[in-house]
């Protein structure tokens, strides 16, 4: 029936990639599931984007606009889609074969659903070798996920598939540039507070790690003030339940700077920023950690994280087995 399989609308917005968006296309083009229309907005590239989509012929929209930023560039797609479902894939990002196909199946099974994601593999950009999954370290709920999302970041950009009317009820994506990297977590938390989501819990998208992407060059001042402006506006949405999360989730932020910041080698910030997670919630078993693994040589905070990954982990897949 044709309200079983309605209309899926992709949207790719792509600033100088010409040397991935080829595949994510052909792993979009390559889904089992039909009917899909999609569009590429080229966010003002000077590489050869437009060659490289232009391949595909008619088998994709191609526009082209000024640079704005991606949140601009997915808002473009958006209004020139006509798709009763939307999903939007990053130009470096690839779609597993099934991954349209399952998550429909689940909109339909769940009325009550305003939009679906899933798990996602992070892989290395050259020889796509595995380097974590998402779901290691994350129950990945549904239902009312708001208050788990808040605390972390669990949605991988290239998995949401959203409902027209839900998508359009939140507005669109933030296009603020101060935002970064935090303009997903913004889109995914509002979406959290408008409806109910639903989890395809196997990997259905792999998320290329290389020097190119946003997280490996960002600006770590300006990700971590946008990841407080988000909160903040968030907990504004709902704050009768909101409110008592928000310690704990700036903790959480500045736990993840430092953790960036150790990355980088710059233990002395990495210790300022544990010390300010502990201030922020000081029963934040993390930030306690992290500040007194901070306090000791590079490789022991590394070795300390690793402990405490893997710890997180059987916490994680206990969860899962229990009755």
């Amino acid at each position: 029936m044709e309200q079983d399989r309605p209309l899926v609308s992709v949207i790719i917005p792509a600033f100088n990639v010409a040397a991935w968006i080829g595949e994510t296309i052909q792993s979009v083009l390559h889904q089992t599931y039909r009917p899909i229309e999609v569009i590429v907005v080229d966010d003002g590239s000077t590489d050869d984007t437009a060659l490289a989509a232009g391949k595909f012929g008619d088998a994709l929209t191609y526009i082209r606009q000024p640079n704005a930023g991606v949140g601009a560039a997915r808002n473009t797609g958006f209004k020139a889609s006509r798709g009763d479902l939307i999903a939007f894939v990053d130009a470096d990002d690839l779609w597993h074969q099934r991954k349209l196909e399952e998550q429909v199946a689940l909109l339909n099974s769940k009325p009550e659903f305003g939009w679906v994601y899933s798990d996602a593999l992070i892989v290395d950009h050259t020889a796509g070798k595995v380097l974590d999954r998402v779901g290691r370290t994350h129950s990945l709920p549904d239902g009312d996920i708001v208050g788990s999302l808040l605390l972390n970041n669990f949605i991988a950009c290239p998995t949401p598939l959203i409902r027209r009317s839900v998508l359009t009820q939140v507005g669109g994506f933030d296009e603020r540039r101060s935002l970064t990297v935090a303009a997903d977590w913004f889109m995914w938390l509002r979406l959290a507070v408008a409806s109910p989501a639903g989890c395809v819990r196997s990997a259905l998208a792999s998320v290329r790690s290389h020097p190119g992407s946003m997280t490996g060059t960002m600006d770590l001042q300006a990700t971590y003030d946008g990841k407080v402006s988000v909160i903040d506006q968030v907990v504004a949405l709902r704050p009768r339940d909101l409110t008592p999360l928000r310690s704990r989730a700036v903790s959480n932020v500045q736990i993840g700077m430092g953790q960036w910041m150790v990355r980088r080698g710059d233990m002395a910030r990495a210790r300022s920023m544990f010390r300010a997670a502990l201030r922020e919630d000081p029963t934040n078993a993390k930030a306690t950690l992290h500040f007194l693994g901070s306090l000791f040589p590079r490789g022991i905070l590394q070795l300390t994280l690793k402990v405490r990954k893997a710890f997180v982990l059987s916490l994680v897949r206990a969860r899962r087995v229990a009755p």
